[in-house]
C-alpha cells in the first residue's frame, strides 16, 4: 500500500504541474525563450546483447566447467536443505566464473521465480487535472 500511495501522490503532483496549478520555475512558468538541447544517449540494444552473449561464451570456454557445476549444485542443495551459507556459496560460484543467471537458476530450481503483483492506480490524474483544456483534448 505505501507504494500505491507514492504513485498516487506522484500522479497528483504531475497533474498539478501539467495544469499549472503548481508552479515550477523553468518547467511550466518563466521558461527560457530558447532551451539548450538535451544530449540523449542512444543504445543499440541488439549490439549490446550480441556483445554480452559473446562475452558469456568466452567466459564459459575459459572456466573449469566441472567446478562451476559442483558449485551450482551446492547452491541448489543449500536452498533445498536450508543448511549452509548461501551467500558464501554464491560468492564462491561467482569466483569460479558462474554467471549471475546461473546462480539464480540454481536457486530457482527449488524456490521458483518471484512474480511481483502489479497494482495500478487510476483516475488520480484526471481528477486533479479538472477542467484543463490540454488534458481534455488529449482524452479525445
Amino acid at each position: 500500500l505505501p507504494k500505491l500511495r507514492i504513485e498516487e501522490a506522484a500522479a497528483r503532483t504531475q497533474a498539478r504541474i501539467d495544469s499549472h496549478q503548481q508552479v515550477i520555475v523553468g518547467v511550466n512558468k518563466h521558461r527560457l525563450p530558447k532551451e539548450d538541447p538535451i544530449d540523449i544517449l542512444e543504445i543499440d540494444n541488439t549490439a549490446v546483447r550480441k556483445q554480452q552473449i559473446e562475452r558469456l561464451n568466452d567466459l564459459r570456454s575459459h572456466r573449469d566447467e566441472k567446478a562451476v557445476q559442483e558449485a551450482l549444485e551446492a547452491i541448489t542443495k543449500c536452498v533445498e536443505t536450508k543448511e549452509g551459507n548461501l551467500l558464501d556459496l554464491a560468492v564462491k560460484a561467482a569466483g569460479l566464473r558462474a554467471s549471475l543467471g546461473e546462480i539464480s537458476d540454481a536457486c530457482e530450481k527449488v524456490v521458483g521465480r518471484y512474480k511481483a503483483v502489479i497494482r495500478t492506480i487510476s483516475g488520480v490524474y484526471s481528477s486533479e487535472s479538472g477542467e484543463d483544456k490540454d488534458f481534455a483534448h488529449a482524452k479525445e
